[in-house]
């Protein structure tokens, strides 16, 4: 993914908010903790403020915020794989763990 953050151009994408689907996958990558690298599930959105994600195998500790993360999906109306930068903004351990990811301002756009 490293790879594909430089060779890619970075382009501004105003609807992401509007591209993703509830239930959609994406690989994230939490940054010094690979055991808790893999597939997540959306969850919701937050409006211009954060993506809330599934977190069932995670144990949701104040280490985990504001930690960088690295977020690949497949966003159906562009036709292509994307990826981008945040971090965890926000946990909530309650009936069903999950996360809030900072709503990324650019996404790096792959090829279809």
């Amino acid at each position: 993914m490293e790879h594909a953050m430089q060779t890619q151009e970075q382009r501004d994408i105003s609807s992401l908010e509007e591209s993703l689907r509830l239930g959609q996958s994406l690989h994230l990558e939490f940054e010094g903790l690979p055991t808790l690298n893999g597939g997540y599930s959306l969850w919701g959105v937050c409006p211009n403020e954060s993506i809330m994600v599934s977190a069932p195998q995670l144990e949701l500790s104040q280490p985990l915020l504001n930690m960088p993360v690295k977020a690949r999906l497949f966003i159906k109306h562009l036709d292509s794989a994307c990826a981008f930068r945040t971090s965890v903004s926000y946990l909530s351990p309650s009936a069903s763990p999950y996360v809030h990811l900072l709503m990324p301002t650019r996404v790096i756009r792959g090829e279809a």
